[in-house]
Formats: structure tokens, sequence, C-alpha cells
């Protein structure tokens, strides 16, 4: 018999705190992540018309 999706993600967490914890890392991480993609994407947009072909 296979375990179900909840059995497997409880075994990644000690207590309801330490997950919410984890998720607002998370959170805190991706924010920054998509902050800093979006400009790296903009500059490189800008860079691709005084260099065509780049």
């Amino acid at each position: 018999m296979s375990k179900g999706l909840g059995s497997k993600i409880a075994g990644w967490f000690r207590t309801l705190n330490d997950v919410r914890n984890t998720l607002a890392n998370w959170r805190q991480e991706y924010k920054m992540w998509k902050a800093n993609a979006s400009h790296i994407y903009t500059a490189t947009t800008a860079a691709t018309e005084y260099f065509p072909g780049w």
C-alpha cells in the first residue's frame, strides 16, 4: 500500500510552526529573487537594443 502525499509532507516538518517559518522564509527569498530577476531581464533587454544579435 502506498503512502499518501499528506503522510510524506508530514515527515518534512516537526511542528506547525516549523511549516509556517519555512513558508515565510521561502516567500521572502522568492520575493527577493523575483525582484532581482526582473532587473536582470530589463538590463538584458536594454543591452540587446544597443548590441543587435547579442
